[in-house]
């Protein structure tokens, strides 16, 4: 291998592979030899090349730096614009919501205008009618005056009419505690008639039981109490009966036997009499038929009375409680059965 000079113009000395690979090798050993070798080698335009990469390089980062700074204060600007666009928007709407209320207000304005004018127009109105009230109250301020004259005239006679009502009230009293024990006497009496005329209606049907109770049975015959109770006493020896139910049957008003119609069967007929039936009366007359029953015959409940409520006489036709209404006698008349 032949190289040339190290200008590059002469011919050298000849330069084998094998000096080249000593030369690598002495480079390798002596690397301040490699600054010295490239500026024997290289053009000077190489030889400047990195120092003009570098300041480049340098050039390129503050251009860089630059930009960052820039986008930076684009992006701030940026930032800006959009609060800016979002306050415009903000106040646009505004803006049109203060509009929107100034047309309201004007629309207000003017109908507030338009009342304050009736207004005024009613104003002036009622100044005349109060000048003529005016003028009125005058006349009646006269009026009022001979009024209150005349008013303390009645009040001397108010004094004198007090006087005597005083006196009245306290003959008023009197009369009224009077009629009060007259009141409780009379509501005693009362008392003392609805017992005698529930008793005088029991004794009366019983006498004429046939007659009452001829729709429901032939040769009805009513049971002495004496007859009764031997019944009852016996009912209650043979264990039929105990001795309250005994003496619940024995308080019935009218027990009655007889051959029932229409089959003819014997049957006892219990019956509760009262002036009006009730509730109480049904019921009654039904606990007691069920007692009786336990003697082993027939028992027909029977109600009897001058009137009977509603709701009585529902209870009694769903339970199969014969109800008689017994007419009141008039002077002269003897009243006939009456059977519902």
């Amino acid at each position: 291998m032949l190289v040339r000079g190290v200008n590059g113009d002469t011919p050298g000395v000849t330069f084998t592979v094998g000096d080249f690979k000593d030369l690598l090798r002495l480079l390798e050993e002596h690397p301040e030899w490699r600054a010295q070798l490239r500026q024997h080698v290289l053009p000077e335009e190489l030889l400047a090349l990195p120092e003009l990469v570098r300041s480049l390089a340098e050039a390129q980062r503050h251009t860089d730096e630059q930009l960052a700074v820039l986008a930076r204060q684009v992006q701030l600007l940026t930032a800006r614009m959009d609060a800016l666009t979002a306050q415009v928007q903000l106040l646009t709407v505004r803006m049109d919501a203060l509009t929107a209320r100034v047309d309201a207000l004007t629309v207000q304005v003017e109908a507030l205008t338009a009342r304050v004018d009736a207004l005024t127009a009613r104003v002036d109105a009622l100044t005349a009618q109060v000048e003529a009230l005016t003028v009125r109250m005058d006349a009646l301020t006269a009026q009022v005056e001979a009024l209150t004259a005349r008013v303390d005239a009645l009040t001397v006679r108010m004094d004198a009419l007090t006087a005597r009502v005083d006196a009245l009230t306290v003959r008023m009293d009197a009369l009224t505690r009077a009629v009060e024990s007259l009141t409780a006497q009379l509501q005693a009496q009362v008392g003392r008639i609805g017992e005698m005329d529930g008793e005088l209606m029991e004794l009366r049907f019983a006498r004429r039981a046939p007659s009452y109770l001829g729709r429901l049975a032939r040769r009805i015959r009513v049971l002495e109490p004496s007859v009764l109770a031997d019944l009852l006493d016996d009912a209650v020896e043979a264990g039929h009966l105990t001795e309250p139910e005994r003496e619940s049957v024995m308080l019935a008003d009218v027990v009655a036997r007889g051959p029932r119609r229409p089959d003819g069967a014997e049957a006892y007929f219990v019956t509760e009499v009262s002036a009006g039936i009730g509730v109480g009366d049904v019921r009654r007359v039904l606990e007691r038929s069920h007692l009786l029953e336990k003697l082993g015959q027939p028992v027909v409940p029977v109600v009897a009375g001058r009137w009977v409520n509603d709701e009585a006489g529902r209870y009694a036709h769903s339970s199969g409680v014969q109800l008689i209404i017994v007419p009141r006698k008039h002077p002269g008349i003897e009243a006939e059965p009456t059977a519902a």
